[in-house]
């Protein structure tokens, strides 16, 4: 049980590269994100879900799909729930310009999350007075719908700086605040916000962006402050409230990093006469478990180590010959980084650290040096999205010229980054791997059995199978039928596929396609034994699920978020 929850808000500003890439690694350091301005459709928000790491994503669009778009993207919130913390979400239909969901931690505590993106402030517009006014209304609606909430977090960007007394917005806001026993951390004495805006054109600074939080959650507040990193090229920084509320955090020690993957077809034939070499050397090391092939008994059960230790070793064989002999893929970075940006990232981020050590100046010869840097940075990364699409598409040609397919559909793969890894780490309140997997099998055992069937009629299946084997196997009558040839296992292995993973190990199917007649012979070995003793290893039997939820904008925490359809398509 731990007593820390951390909240972060943050415009962000648009879902370009490098907003996303920011995002991650605020997502790895804090449990909640709320984003503004993400500037997706309400068709296109799953896309999100796909290129943040180790969240559920919940959202809207701030736009309307029934109307044409003139200019650009603009709105839209959503809020990020690390896949560390244990919690239920239940999200609430609100407007356009907000976000809302109840969030349910250990001991029933229940915290109203209300994440806003409001209208510019104003002096003198009325109308758009009126509109800030409807969007606290429907605040103060939801919390009388909701009273069975322990606590409410509403943040965001509010888009008033409580400073500038005469705006209509800031008068709103403060008999908001005075009328709904709502309080501003910012005027608490833990705050440590300077600004949480900065014109990039004009170096002006603002506090537009605000955690308001019902009263009886103040005695809970650890830490509030504005967050100032370089890496932000937003002109807004992230808030950060951190609450000393009872949580449960999930270790994410076997979160899935990159790890480098043999590339088959990157390998010379020089690389794969070199990894047929190697695999028959290790072969040659390998103890054949004779006794195994000598053992013609049905019922034996002795032998079982014998041969999940043989299977674990040609396993292994291949895996180190593969890795000794075949090139592997390598991360790579955004197309043009290096000569449009790399440079004016560093003197950015140099002057940006400078200017933390020097105490934040709002004006003087380090401040103008770090707004100026800063610009140059923000105007490299938008030239570079200019042409990034023209060094796709020139790679892209070449690929299709030399007629390399997989390199043509990689660079299709990198513009069109639609796949989805998000796997949750909590599902119907369990944690472990252990727990998750019985969920889901609990779940298969329903939709397996959901059709009737004659128990006697089985029985009578079964009892035929063995009294075959009784009289057939047992006394020698099938002693061919029992025996896998290496002419069988090459036949076989000559209809795989390209390309295909186990699932388990880092063992592609081209691992087979490029062996050698000596591991054939093995491999017939090993399947023949395995007949002989009605005994699959371990590792051959283990096998990945992944869920396919109906709904990605509703919880991926819950299991009935998978239809029976998503079951029968993993199967």
């Amino acid at each position: 049980m731990a007593v820390n929850l951390s909240i972060i808000s943050f415009n962000c500003k648009g879902h370009s590269d490098d907003r996303i890439d920011y995002i991650n690694q605020l997502v790895a350091a804090y449990d909640i994100i709320l984003i503004q301005e993400h500037w997706y459709n309400d068709y296109d928000l799953p896309s999100l879900a796909c290129r943040i790491r180790n969240v559920q994503v919940f959202g809207s669009s701030g736009m309307e799909t029934s109307e044409l778009l003139i200019g650009r993207p603009y709105g839209g919130c959503a809020i990020l729930l690390s896949d560390r913390l244990n919690y239920t979400f239940t999200p609430i239909s609100v407007s356009k310009r907000c976000y809302a969901g109840i969030l349910e931690l250990p001991n029933n505590v229940k915290v109203l999350i209300y994440n806003i993106y409001m209208p510019c402030d104003t002096n003198h517009d009325h109308n758009n007075n009126e509109e800030y006014a409807c969007v606290l209304a429907e605040f103060i609606n939801v919390c009388n719908n909701h009273t069975d909430v322990n606590y409410t977090v509403l943040a965001g960007d509010f888009n008033t700086d409580l400073s500038r007394v005469n705006a209509l917005h800031t008068r709103e806001l403060l008999n908001f605040m005075n009328g709904n026993s709502m309080a501003a951390c910012i005027r608490q004495g833990c705050s440590d916000v300077k600004h949480t805006y900065e014109n990039i054109h004009t170096g002006v600074l603002s506090t537009l962006d605000h955690f308001l939080i019902s009263e009886n959650l103040l005695q809970y507040v650890l830490e509030y402050r504005s967050i100032h990193e370089g890496e932000s090229l937003s002109d807004h920084c992230p808030v950060l409230l951190r609450l000393s509320l009872d949580t449960v955090h999930v270790s994410l020690s076997n979160d899935k990093q990159y790890v480098p993957k043999p590339s088959w077809r990157k390998a010379s034939h020089q690389n794969i006469s070199d990894y047929q070499s190697v695999l028959s050397s290790i072969l040659d090391t390998v103890h054949v478990p004779l006794n195994v092939l000598q053992c013609k008994d049905f019922h034996c059960s002795i032998h079982y180590d014998d041969i999940d230790m043989y299977y674990n070793n040609l396993v292994n064989a291949c895996i180190t010959a593969t890795d000794r002999c075949i090139p592997h893929t390598r991360r790579r970075g955004r197309a043009g980084w290096n000569e449009y940006v790399r440079s004016n990232r560093s003197d950015s981020m140099f002057w940006h650290n400078i200017w933390l050590q020097c105490g934040r100046p709002q004006c003087g010869i380090v401040a103008n040096i770090r707004r100026t840097t800063r610009a140059k940075y923000h105007r490299a990364v938008k030239e570079l999205k200019s042409q990034e699409n023209l060094i796709r598409a020139g790679k892209m040609a070449n690929a299709f010229i030399s007629q390399n397919r997989q390199d043509f559909w990689d660079e299709v793969k990198r513009i069109d980054n639609n796949k989805c890894n998000t796997v949750p780490k909590v599902v119907d309140g369990k944690q472990n791997d252990t727990d998750i997997s019985n969920v889901f099998a609990d779940k298969y055992q329903q939709l397996y059995n959901c059709v009737s069937y004659d128990q006697g009629e089985m029985n009578s299946v079964f009892k035929a199978l063995d009294a075959s084997i009784d009289s057939l196997c047992n006394k020698g009558g099938c002693y061919d039928s029992h025996i896998i040839s290496s002419h069988d296992v090459a036949n076989a292995i000559g209809k795989l596929k390209l390309n295909k993973s186990d699932g388990v190990h880092i063992l592609l199917s081209d691992s087979l396609k490029h062996s050698n007649p000596l591991f054939h012979e093995h491999l017939s070995v090993l399947f023949t034994a395995m007949l002989y003793h009605g005994f699959a290893p371990h590792s051959m039997k283990l096998s990945t699920i992944i869920p396919i939820p109906k709904n990605r904008k509703k919880c991926l925490n819950d299991s009935n978020n998978c239809t029976k359809e998503s079951y029968w398509k993993i199967c």
